[in-house]
């Protein structure tokens, strides 16, 4: 089990689940930091389909709540209009 290279050497329960808790905590904070990262750099493009781009930005945005990183409607706003092609400026 892949588990189980975690916990050889540990005897009781309580450090079985101490161990694999800190391990899934690390690799779940990395993933919030991953996915923040996508969110606030994924830059529309001229061409880009601004709708398509928005629901993306969305869908990110609810991955991350999901994760337990809540992103305001201010700040979501504000990533969004910073991330929109130059062409948009005049909407910011």
């Amino acid at each position: 089990d892949k588990q189980m290279i975690h916990t050889t050497g540990l005897e009781t329960s309580s450090e079985m689940w101490a161990t694999l808790s800190s391990v899934h905590k690390q690799r779940g904070q990395q993933t919030i930091t991953m996915t923040k990262h996508r969110f606030e750099s994924a830059r529309a493009m001229e061409n880009t389909d601004i709708l398509k781009h928005i629901i993306q930005m969305k869908c990110t945005c609810n991955k991350l709540h999901q994760m337990g990183c809540l992103i305001p409607d201010s700040e979501f706003q504000s990533i969004l209009v910073t991330l929109l092609p130059e062409s948009w400026d005049h909407f910011s």
